[in-house]
């Protein structure tokens, strides 16, 4: 397993492999947000399964991360995959918290995509924060189906004032998805302008085991 780190606190975007802040940029130390660590793991490691290893993107800082990551390219299997997570004093107790990492924007599309088959987002904070336009939560992809996939313990909220009927707390385009195994688990998702979450597709091989999720004042589940 290897690690590599985010903190949003730092002014010089390092080479991910210290949770310290770097001295000049690509020197030993952390990602200045989670759009660098996407684009590095990509390059660092975009297979996963011939490289034999489970990368952790472990996301701190107390500064708003304002990126628009896209994981994309990584070739990952179901023991070899990709984690994107807050930990221990990064973590939120439940809340929000501005003193805890949180990634905000309001990218057209979405505040985090993805088109990885195996990826896992973990106790983060994700800000939907757009006046116009879709900007989900976490957005699935074409290129995400066939592996295994998990959203647990993540807040989820729609902070701006978008009316648009795409935005929604988690979209999965299951019509491109097909034959994949998801958990949806102890997240807390509100205040979007449609859905919740979106399981859209109904493809009869796509396994989802989705429990113990609070959703309130959206347009719908």
């Amino acid at each position: 397993a290897t690690t590599r780190y985010v903190n949003t606190d730092c002014a010089n975007n390092g080479d991910g492999t210290a949770s310290t802040c770097a001295a000049g940029a690509g020197l030993t130390g952390a990602y200045t947000t989670m759009a660098n660590g996407a684009t590095d793991v990509g390059t660092d490691y975009p297979n996963m399964v011939t490289s034999d290893v489970v990368v952790t993107l472990d996301c701190r800082g107390t500064a708003e991360d304002t990126s628009s990551p896209l994981f994309n390219s990584i070739t990952t299997d179901a023991t070899r995959y990709l984690i994107v997570g807050a930990y221990g004093s990064s973590t939120h107790s439940g809340s929000w918290s501005t003193s805890k990492y949180r990634i905000g924007n309001s990218d057209t599309t979405a505040v985090v995509r993805t088109r990885l088959t195996n990826i896992r987002f973990e106790n983060l904070q994700i800000d939907s924060k757009a006046s116009t336009g879709a900007n989900k939560g976490i957005r699935f992809e074409t290129g995400s189906g066939g592996g295994n996939i998990r959203i647990t313990g993540n807040i989820i909220r729609g902070s701006g004032t978008t009316t648009d009927a795409g935005n929604m707390g988690i979209d999965w385009d299951g019509t491109a998805l097909s034959s994949t195994n998801m958990i949806i688990a102890n997240n807390i998702i509100y205040d979007f302008a449609n859905d919740g979450m979106q399981i859209y597709g109904n493809n009869a091989n796509d396994k989802f085991v989705i429990y113990n999720n609070t959703v309130a004042d959206c347009g719908a589940v």
